[in-house]
């Protein structure tokens, strides 16, 4: 009896276990979401480039110039899945007095005729440190003087940093939700181990994992 009451103990620690867990991930991404996407000082993308900004802030600007893309990083998992890419580009102000690393899609680039959008090109996104292989990379290609004194060399704004935040919240409410889904059905049909809310439950568990393996690799990989 005695060893029968720990392996009933040991299982009904299991589904609760596994619960904490994905709970805790869920309150991670919508905290980490809802910081890419409210929180923070708003500063303007002028303002930035005249005075500088703390990490954190949102900047919201029109560019004009583009200098192009300097750094591109390739994440692949295990050196074989590709998992994300990320792309690093040099924007100016208007007058090209200064400029700053703004880090955004692919095709952003493709957005600027040489150098020049006359009509803008909007970014929005929070302020990041630049990592310290991306650092290495921009000093590398600034020239010595001159130049190097007006470029920001320790900050860059996020242009993905809005759409990965609403990733982050989808990721986080969807969770809550399947995880409400499978509290119901535990409700309504008895244990976790019964037959119909067991393969609900599975199924649950599935959905949740299936699509953590596909967005967390990725986020993760940029983080």
């Amino acid at each position: 009896m005695g060893a029968f009451g720990k392996d009933r103990g040991a299982r009904k620690s299991h589904p609760i276990l596994i619960a904490v867990i994905f709970l805790g991930l869920a309150l991670l991404f919508i905290i980490t979401g809802a910081k890419d996407l409210f929180m923070g000082r708003s500063v303007s993308l002028d303002e930035f480039l005249s005075s500088g900004a703390e990490k954190g802030d949102r900047v919201e600007g029109v560019v004009h110039y583009c200098a192009g893309e300097y750094y591109e990083i390739k994440h692949s998992l295990n050196y074989l899945i590709p998992t994300g890419y990320e792309h690093y580009y040099i924007v100016y102000s208007d007058d090209l007095s200064t400029a700053v690393t703004v880090r955004s899609w692919g095709k952003f680039k493709d957005k600027f005729t040489g150098l020049n959008n006359e009509e803008g090109v909007k970014i929005n996104g929070v302020v990041r440190e630049l990592d310290r292989e991306v650092k290495n990379e921009l000093d590398g290609q600034l020239p010595p003087d001159g130049l190097t004194q007006k470029v920001e060399r320790y900050y860059y704004i996020d242009d993905l940093s809005p759409f990965y935040g609403v990733l982050k919240l989808f990721e986080g409410i969807y969770t809550l939700a399947v995880m409400a889904a499978i509290v119901v059905l535990v409700k309504r049909n008895g244990a976790v181990s019964g037959p119909v809310t067991g393969k609900a439950a599975a199924i649950g568990v599935l959905l949740i994992v299936t699509s953590y393996t596909v967005i967390m690799i990725h986020l993760l990989s940029l983080m």
